[in-house]
């Protein structure tokens, strides 16, 4: 196999003098400080052929590394093919998590969200896309134990020189983007016109989804009941708990390229390092401690405008790439609007509840996303920091 072609010297990618809001100093960060390219510049990346340059296709990929992942473990990997205009979209197994993604549900909706990125960014720039999924079974997407394949080709996107130009703010939407694990005010409620547009863009794009909208105040604090039972499940259990610390770092952590910081849940620094210590077992937690930190969601849930829920059929890798990319667009759709939202996977992934919640929306589908929405009350919490990721080049694959 060659050699990846990357570019280590980030300074044609990134825009460090441009000091944009909630993005931290730091390597962690750079990705967040990607230049927003125009089409001109863009264009200027490619060549006299109707391929898509590899140059191109790697400025896009770098929008599929903004999106969100479950814990923040970016799990997707790329390998860029500019003689066939594509980007093979594989996943590391040794990112899916163990005890809180056992199937790999979680890591394949995160890859869902990654490709709706470079999706919208292509179409920004006049690019059509096209998406082939490869037919694997559920053991194939289960975290790697040292033994079988480590890295899992799930699908590849073909580009196309097709269609004009989007609006570039969508550009601008993705690089602002980021969950607010914060409470919300309860007061603002969704405008009848963006609920609307919601349903539309699922009933549109992925007919094959069921999509519930919670916002009577009184589903809510039924949500929010089932949010504490899932919450109060993982932290009682020991491997649910300490996967958890693992990927939850101190406020002060400037090394690691994954994972999430106190901050990013509100967390003070001296609370922040308590938790990250207690969940590894090095401390003691107190009793108020871990009840602080089990109420975060249930809380901010109760406050929400609405819940959004995305249910399938069989819970396949393919439905499961649709609540992926029908959750990204969504995301972006609200940020678009000023509203932000917060993804509760525990109410999917703890099994009991998950029954709980299908008997809730009176569906025989399987929950596999819920998020909630809002406006955050504070204005630091809207202000709080982006998420770390790794340099693009570090998770480019041999092609």
């Amino acid at each position: 196999m060659r050699q990846k072609r990357g570019h280590k010297s980030t300074s044609k990618w990134l825009d460090f003098a441009d000091r944009r809001l909630n993005v931290p100093s730091g390597s962690p960060f750079d990705a967040w400080r990607l230049k927003k390219l125009t089409i001109k510049e863009f264009n200027l990346l490619g060549n006299s052929s109707s391929n898509i340059s590899f140059n191109q296709l790697y400025y896009l990929s770098w929008f599929g590394l903004l999106a969100p992942t479950t814990h923040n473990s970016v799990p997707e990997r790329f390998v860029l093919n500019p003689n066939s205009s594509e980007v093979e979209v594989w996943i590391d197994r040794q990112y899916i998590l163990e005890h809180s993604d056992k199937t790999g549900r979680q890591a394949t909706i995160s890859v869902g969200c990654c490709v709706k990125n470079i999706e919208i960014a292509a179409s920004c720039f006049g690019i059509s896309s096209s998406i082939k999924v490869f037919s694997l079974h559920e053991q194939e997407l289960s975290p790697y134990k040292g033994k079988n394949k480590r890295y899992i080709h799930l699908l590849t996107i073909h580009f196309e020189k097709k269609i004009k130009n989007q609006e570039t703010f969508w550009l601008d939407l993705l690089l602002r983007r980021k969950v607010v694990r914060a409470e919300y005010n309860e007061n603002i409620r969704l405008p009848t016109n963006l609920i609307e547009e919601m349903r539309y863009t699922i009933h549109n794009n992925f007919p094959q989804l069921s999509f519930f909208l919670i916002l009577e105040r009184q589903g809510l604090y039924n949500l929010a009941k089932l949010q504490e039972i899932a919450d109060r499940t993982v932290l009682e259990n020991e491997g649910f708990s300490y996967e958890l610390g693992k990927w939850l770092y101190s406020n002060k952590d400037e090394v690691n390229h994954l994972g999430m910081r106190g901050s990013e849940f509100g967390f003070d620094a001296r609370f922040s390092e308590r938790i990250h210590r207690g969940l590894l077992k090095k401390e003691r937690l107190l009793p108020d401690e871990i009840a602080a930190f089990a109420s975060g969601g249930k809380a901010g849930i109760k406050s929400s405008s609405a819940v959004a829920i995305i249910a399938v059929s069989s819970d396949s890798m393919l439905e499961r790439l649709s609540a992926g990319r029908a959750l990204e667009l969504l995301e972006l759709l609200l940020e678009k609007h000023n509203f932000s939202i917060s993804i509760h996977a525990g109410m999917v992934e703890v099994e009991r509840v998950t029954k709980m919640l299908m008997g809730f929306l009176q569906t025989n589908r399987q929950p596999i996303v819920v998020f909630r929405i809002g406006q955050p009350i504070k204005q630091e919490d809207r202000n709080r920091p982006h998420t770390a990721r790794p340099n693009l080049d570090d998770i480019l694959l041999p092609s």
